[in-house]
């Protein structure tokens, strides 16, 4: 009875999970590019290795830049997003900070207003 009583109140919610599916696609395209952006202004170019070099003056070795195009700025929006947070990709600029706090602030309310509505369709359902 309880899969039944989670699997009514998924199928009366899919409004919501639709809202939560677009916002989310939103949020990712929107503030991991902008990341990119923010964290180029540390990386430079380098043709012998043909990658995105993190510049020395942001700490540690030269290495390889972390966000080195547009899809590595959305696979680290989704995981500030989601506050999974890996720790594998981080910003290095306060433009990429400030990107940072706006995508974890965002995450956190695009997350809950769904989750809001499927809870209420839930005890609906089970009641």
């Amino acid at each position: 009875e309880g899969v039944q009583v989670v699997m009514a109140s998924l199928a009366n919610s899919t409004d919501a999970l639709s809202l939560l599916f677009f916002l989310m696609t939103l949020t990712v395209v929107l503030f991991g590019s902008a990341m990119y952006f923010a964290e180029q202004t540390a990386a430079t170019w380098d043709d012998q290795n043909r990658t995105w070099v993190r510049k020395s003056e942001y700490g540690g070795p030269v290495e390889q830049h972390k966000i080195i195009s547009i899809p590595y700025g959305f696979w680290w929006c989704l995981v500030t997003v989601t506050t999974v947070g890996y720790g594998d990709m981080v910003p290095v600029t306060f433009a990429g900070y400030l990107v940072g706090v706006a995508a974890m602030l965002a995450g956190i309310l695009i997350v809950a207003f769904p989750i809001i509505i499927i809870g209420a369709k839930f005890t609906e359902v089970r009641d």
